[in-house]
Parts: C-alpha cells; structure tokens; sequence
C-alpha cells in the first residue's frame, strides 16, 4: 500500500475517534462551555484539563459539583467578665477559603459571606475523586486547615470548619496548652500547632444544635512522621483540653499537639461501636501558610456507628 493512502486512512481513523469523542449535543455528556455558563468565574475550580481559551468540541465525562460550607465562630467571649461561651451557631465572615492541594484556589474570591457562608464550583472528571484540605485565614485569626476530604461526583452542602475566636486562642488555649506542654517536658515549651478533632455520633453535625460526641472513647494514631506529637489530649464536657481525661467526654473533642510533617491517620474505638478514620497531611508548605491548627469538624470528622440521643430538628 502507498505511503499516501496509509496517511489518509490513518486520518480518517483519528477524524472518527476525534468524532466519536466529542459527541456533540449529549445531554448525558454536557459541554465545558454550558456547565460555566451562568457560573461566578472566580469561584469555579476548573479541572476539566480542556483549553481555557475555549473549547470547539466538548469534554465528555465531566461533571459540575458544588461545594458549600460554613466557618463556625469556636470558643469564648474573653472580652467580658466573666467570659462567654459564643452561640453555636455563631460565624464568621471575611474568611478567605481556599485548598491545599490545588494552590490554584488562593487566586479565587472565596470568601465567607456576613452569614459565614461559601460557596465553591467544581467542574471535574466523572467518577474521579478529588482529595482537598480546606485552608482558612483572615487577618489577625489563626489559619487553619482541614483534614483530607473526599469529593466525588455528588453537592457537598455540609462542609463545616470550627474556627477559633483569636482572643480567645492567644490568652485561654496557648497558655493552658504550653503551661500542660511544659509540665510533661519539664522545661517552657511553645505551642507551635495542633491537630483536633470530635469523635461524633452517626448524626453529629456541626449544623446541628446537640451535643454529639461520643464518651467514653479512646484515640488511636497512626503516622509516618519521625516524631510523635503530644497526645492524645481529651477534651472535657466544657469543651477545653483536659490531661485528666483518659477518653471522650460528651463533648467528643481529641487532640495532639506540635505534629511534625507527615501524614496523620486517626480513627477510635470503645462502646462496641464502629468509627470512621480521618486522615491530616502536614506538610512544609504549611509553615509557610502560618498555618497552626489543623481541625476536623463533623461531619468530616471521626463518625461512630452510635445513633443515640438524636433529636430531629423541628421543621
């Protein structure tokens, strides 16, 4: 056969492929263009690897997923004597959001609106998931990251992080934690950081009102980094780290203090009940972020087979 005919099937077969690819007009397969249009452009995540000049065919296989969450205002009120405990349901605005692993989302205006609010859009290859660590910072506040959350092809309208009241953190918790640290050391330590997560009931939510920690339960660890944190630390029933506790208050609050870099791994066990694992990266990067706490807050947190005490919200 000739070198010429050779070439012109061979382009015929990529021209079908291309084709067949591009599907033109599938509702099942919707286009690039049609799932941005309508879309606030600088609170879309584009992973779709199409041109971002646009595209002549569409990119089959993809889907939009939207992500919303809530940063809740954590901890006491020091500037009234006595301190406060603030509402439950207390948030924060001006948060800049944004993922560890695609520093891409640092460019994006994701910011919690004045009812603590965000929202982002996600346009991703079908039935890939995506693993994100939610960074939170705003001036004067302790940046915060999230554990490692999975994200499918399914809305995330639940996604939560406890952020901690900065006055409260630089003169009730630094203290109380390096007064603990230094007890067990037997020199002045520094709270350089810390990992803190609830060990939750099947229902706990951090969008609901209950107290929804499991009691009763133990910690358990597991990490490549070269050093052991400080820990686990229990929290008590006022929601304050707590040396004399040896398991989950109701409170269901766990922590460990000065990680070094590495992967963390953390689930529990106790009561007969089977709980979920969560998993953290500290990484060198973090540092550079400021980044000094690293929170999982329900229901992305440590999830327990136990369904008790659930009281269904009035509608």
């Amino acid at each position: 056969m000739r070198t010429d005919s050779i070439k012109a099937l061979a382009f015929c077969g990529l021209t079908c492929i291309a084709l067949l690819s591009c599907q033109q007009g599938s509702s099942e397969y919707p286009e690039r263009s049609a799932l941005l249009d309508g879309l606030p452009q600088d609170r879309v995540l584009d992973l779709s690897g199409a041109d971002q000049g646009g595209d002549r065919c569409f990119i089959p296989y993809l889907e939009l997923v939207t992500l919303k969450g809530k940063v809740n205002h954590f901890g006491m009120d020091v500037s009234v004597n006595p301190p406060e405990y603030l509402d439950w349901d207390a948030t924060v605005s001006g948060v800049k959001v944004w993922i560890a692993e695609y520093p891409v989302t640092k460019k994006l205006n994701l910011v919690s609106d004045d009812e603590g609010l965000w929202t982002l859009y996600v346009i991703k290859p079908r039935g890939q998931s995506l693993s994100c660590s939610f960074v939170y910072e705003k001036e004067g506040w302790v940046t915060t990251k999230s554990n490692v959350i999975s994200i499918g092809d399914e809305d995330r309208t639940d996604l939560a992080i406890q952020f901690i009241d900065p006055l409260y953190y630089r003169y009730a918790v630094n203290p109380m934690v390096e007064s603990l640290l230094g007890s067990i050391a037997g020199s002045p330590q520094t709270l350089e950081r810390a990992i803190v997560t609830t060990v939750g009931k099947s229902w706990a939510s951090i969008y609901h009102r209950q107290t929804h920690g499991v009691p009763g339960a133990q910690a358990l660890l597991l990490s490549d980094a070269t050093v052991d944190p400080i820990g686990p630390v229990y929290f008590n029933d006022r929601s304050q780290p707590d040396p004399s506790q040896a398991a989950t208050s109701r409170d269901g609050g766990v922590c460990w203090f000065n990680p070094a870099d590495g992967a963390y791994s953390i689930t529990a066990q106790g009561g007969g009940f089977t709980y979920s694992t969560v998993h953290f990266n500290v990484t060198p990067e973090d540092a550079l972020a400021g980044i000094a706490l690293y929170i999982a807050t329900p229901p992305d947190a440590i999830i327990s087979s136990d369904d008790s005490g659930y009281i269904p919200v009035a509608e």
